[in-house]
């Protein structure tokens, strides 16, 4: 990972960076992700969203739901009777989002958990300094970790 590549990744709002994990949560989801941005106005059911990204269909029925609870997906029939049909419906600081992200990976499949693990990284840091009582620990425990991101890539 490149130092612009961490700078931007560490510019955004931890919340924020919660919702990258949650989007590159697993290859299929970000698969998905990637596929309704590039296909905005499509809709699908998970067996056909399947056939498309070459995935099999239990797993897309997983993700598909993960994406309706993140936002990024509208479940728009809610019929019991017949498939659910999927809608990319992200709000505009999300579709900012996963366009950031799919700047940063740029397909490529290593930089995914590169960026993946970076994040979860960030998320404990985040987490282990709200944790840390003492101002002056919680900069040195900050530094030490953006420290080691840089020299261990």
């Amino acid at each position: 990972m490149t130092q612009l590549q961490l700078d931007v990744i560490l510019s955004i709002d931890p919340e924020k960076r919660r919702t990258v994990l949650a989007l590159l949560a697993s290859q299929v989801r970000w698969d998905l992700v990637r596929f309704f941005r590039a296909n905005p106005f499509t809709i699908h059911t998970a067996q056909g969203l399947a056939r498309i990204v070459g995935r099999r269909v239990e797993q897309v029925e997983v993700e598909t739901k993960a994406l309706v609870h993140e936002s990024v997906l509208r479940r728009l029939s809610q019929d019991e009777d017949f498939p659910p049909i999927y809608a990319y419906e992200p709000n505009a600081d999300l579709r900012l989002l996963i366009e950031l992200v799919e700047q940063l990976t740029d397909g490529r499949l290593d930089f995914f958990d590169e960026l993946r693990k970076t994040l979860a990284d960030l998320d404990q840091e985040v987490t282990a300094r709200s944790d840390c009582p003492h101002p002056t620990a919680r900069a040195k425990t900050a530094s030490h970790r953006r420290h080691s991101a840089r020299t261990h890539r």
